[in-house]
């Protein structure tokens, strides 16, 4: 009965070791390539630790090995510029100078909607605050903000966003008690026409509008 205990504590030290080795970055915020080997290590600890009929060399040698393969590409990734840029990708540009880059968005397949529940998470309820925001390796989202001189907006509604890549949000109106002739206003000011030529229409915490038509149309935002 004491041996698969004992099998269990050896392993689980050795796993210990192994991560303290492979550094703070694999305890941390995981990219692509050791999100993999966390995976590996997992799986590879699980087969010795259920049957004992497996030697315990099994599993702790292939946790050396991916130990020393991640030392290695981690090297290799702080030498070499393009070995990391192929090894975990390089951060993209989501919105710059204040507008949302839609073909970026859709070239790494990530909606609007993630990227406004980042920006909240960080605590930043306004689009139009944002000067650029970054969408990091560890899947993070950086958020620069314009000059923080500038007035604060007040805090009299909850944001939210009413059009969505085209579609108007017909039920979120309904519950923040907003006209739809409202929203074509708000449009027509920004020179936008049909619903589905809006890339995005957010209300904000001060009752004004963040609003970007789709590239093929104008490429341009503007704040009312």
């Amino acid at each position: 009965m004491l041996i698969p205990g004992i099998r269990a504590f050896i392993l689980y030290l050795a796993m210990i070791i192994v991560m303290r080795m492979m550094g703070k970055s694999a305890i941390g915020q995981l990219e692509p390539f050791e999100f993999v080997l966390v995976i590996l290590i997992a799986d590879l600890i699980s087969v010795p630790m259920e049957d004992i009929a497996v030697p315990l060399y099994s599993g702790v040698l292939p946790l050396v090995t991916i130990m020393f393969m991640q030392i290695v590409f981690s090297w290799l990734a702080m030498k070499y510029k393009k070995f990391r840029m192929v090894l975990s990708g390089q951060p993209s540009v989501v919105i710059n100078k204040g507008n949302i880059e839609e073909k970026e968005l859709r070239r790494i397949r990530v909606s609007i909607d993630d990227i406004i529940e980042q920006i909240r998470i960080q605590g930043h309820a306004n689009l139009s605050d944002i000067e650029f925001a970054i969408l990091e390796v560890s899947g993070n989202i950086s958020v620069i903000q314009k000059n923080t001189e500038s007035k604060q907006k007040q805090q009299l509604h909850l944001p939210a966003v009413l059009i969505n890549d085209g579609v108007i949000l017909k039920k979120k109106l309904e519950k923040l008690n907003i006209k739809s002739s409202e929203v074509d206003q708000v449009l027509k000011k920004n020179n936008i026409t049909d619903y589905d030529q809006c890339l995005i229409l957010y209300r904000e915490t001060d009752g004004s509008y963040y609003v970007q038509a789709k590239e093929k149309y104008l490429n341009r935002k503007k704040v009312n």
